[in-house]
């Protein structure tokens, strides 16, 4: 993988977010098929997704981890049955370790060509300084809920093991996350939205169990998403009229933001402290 400015970067068909080698991609392939992929400078491609399917009608999804991980296929994308064969989940990270990425100057765009001759373009929809992702902070009284929503979002994470595999890429304006695990896969792209009544998230990209989707214009994606205040339902989540995910907020303190999540669940924001 060729080291590319970091950052997210939107096309119309594809989304991908780049921080100091790390790197997560959506590729929408056809009109029923979505790939995402988790790359590591170091590591070279840790996993691959393929999730079948539209909006309105998801077909199978399943994904692999290279070597020497074990393979996490749920079905194969042709036959329906379970993937047996380690080898044949290697095949998927043999093929996708041929992906390649650069940045084309004339065009000032991203391209990433699949290993089958396939390219998309990209622009940067956001720039991101390495120094502000896991960034400590102090305690600052002055700072809204929704600034310091914003600022203890700004996270990456990378963990994988012999059965899984998990990296989180948070800027300002986007969530974006990996997680493959036996038969548990999801991988999804979503806008961000702060207020002081909590946090929103609209889903531009998502592949899971019965549901593989993204805009149909991708680059729709570029635009702010603005969370609307009055859709924050107290004690609970909410899924408004406007296609996000909002979840109030329940609890504040100088190092912890909680969130009333669904059916009683809570999500929590940390304030990075120094380790000094």
């Amino acid at each position: 993988m060729n080291i590319v400015e970091n950052g997210i970067w939107i096309g119309e068909n594809a989304t991908i977010a780049v921080v100091d080698g790390l790197q997560i991609s959506f590729l929408r392939v056809r009109e029923d098929l979505i790939i995402s992929l988790l790359n590591h400078k170091e590591d070279g491609t840790i996993g691959v997704v393929y999730g079948e399917g539209t909006k309105d009608e998801a077909g199978n999804s399943f994904g692999a981890l290279r070597e020497p991980f074990t393979q996490t296929a749920i079905k194969h994308s042709e036959t329906g049955e379970p993937v047996a064969s380690s080898e044949e989940a290697k095949t998927y990270i043999r093929n996708h370790s041929a992906d390649e990425i650069r940045y084309d100057t004339e065009k000032s765009k991203l391209i990433y060509t699949m290993h089958n001759g396939a390219e998309f373009e990209l622009v940067l929809a956001e720039k991101i300084k390495a120094a502000d992702i896991n960034q400590t902070h102090e305690i600052d009284h002055e700072l809204t809920i929704a600034q310091r929503l914003a600022l203890w979002n700004q996270q990456m994470s990378v963990a994988w093991d012999d059965s899984k595999a998990s990296a989180t890429i948070n800027s300002e304006k986007y969530s974006i996350f990996f997680y493959v695990e036996g038969k548990h896969i999801y991988c999804r792209v979503g806008q961000n939205g702060f207020s002081d009544k909590g946090f929103a998230m609209l889903s531009t990209v998502c592949i899971r169990a019965n549901e593989v989707r993204m805009l149909e214009n991708n680059m729709l994606s570029i635009n702010d998403f603005i969370a609307e205040d009055e859709w924050f339902t107290e004690e609970t989540c909410a899924f408004p009229p406007d296609g996000a995910w909002y979840w109030s907020v329940k609890e504040v303190t100088d190092d912890l933001i909680t969130l009333h999540g669904c059916q009683g669940d809570v999500y929590h924001f940390y304030r990075v402290k120094s380790t000094e």
